[in-house]
């Protein structure tokens, strides 16, 4: 079953708490309520300055990240980890982060376009997905790390996982599709809507897409989609 869900639903309101940064922030995960990670920057713009924040016990603190060894870095997008010290950063220009629990080290995965997106599935399977024209897909299977462009698929902004053989990945014009990593190939089902999506998650039963388009047309329009998922074998 797949559909479209629309309508608006009240909720309680969120607390305010101090932030070290004024920096957009893209991307939140944590390992536990006491350890979380939120990441950002103001991208493609002067002044913008790629950050790294840390929810330890009570407060956020920046944790410092190392001196780039590319250009045209001027934001981390998401952030995602198997465990409190093992988490990826992913952002401009292909950028990659791994945190071991003690510092941050860069990565060069072989990605040189933008990264938008994280997941993983342990620690030794972990997807990042990006691309502004063409689609792009990093994967880590442990041991090495495998970057392609996976033309036809539109630039990617989504990527969830309920296990290894079942990665889901979502992107621009309506993009949904399930990559296999090891092969680097994609089945695409119908594409039912021109929007864009911009987040994919799931709870083990159902995934979910969120997006829409802000530039087309002139009146911003918002897309939440919903897809039954069968019962793992």
């Amino acid at each position: 079953r797949s559909s479209f869900v629309t309508g608006v639903q009240t909720c309680a309101l969120p607390i305010s708490v101090e932030s070290p940064t004024d920096q957009d922030l893209w991307g939140v995960w944590g390992a536990a309520p006491d350890d979380v990670w939120a990441v950002g920057g103001t991208a493609r713009r002067p002044g913008g300055v790629q950050i790294v924040i840390h929810f330890v016990g009570e407060r956020w603190s920046r944790v410092e990240t190392p001196t780039q060894q590319r250009e045209n870095v001027f934001a981390y997008i998401k952030v995602w980890g198997s465990g409190a010290d093992d988490v990826y950063v992913v952002g401009d220009a292909g950028i990659v982060l791994h945190w071991d629990g003690a510092t941050f080290e860069e990565l060069f995965v072989g990605a040189t376009d933008d990264l938008v997106a994280v997941w993983g599935h342990g620690p030794d399977f972990v997807v990042a997905v990006g691309g502004r024209g063409n689609g792009i897909v990093s994967f880590w299977n442990g041991e090495t790390w495998r970057s392609e462009i996976v033309s036809p698929l539109p630039g990617l902004n989504g990527v969830w996982m309920r296990s290894p053989d079942e990665v889901h990945i979502a992107g621009l014009r309506g993009t949904l599709a399930v990559f296999d990593p090891e092969t680097f190939t994609f089945e695409e089902p119908p594409i039912t809507t021109a929007l864009d999506y911009h987040a994919l998650h799931g709870n083990g039963s159902t995934l979910y897409a969120v997006g829409g388009n802000l530039t087309f047309p002139a009146e911003p329009v918002g897309v939440a989609f919903l897809r039954d998922l069968e019962a793992p074998e």
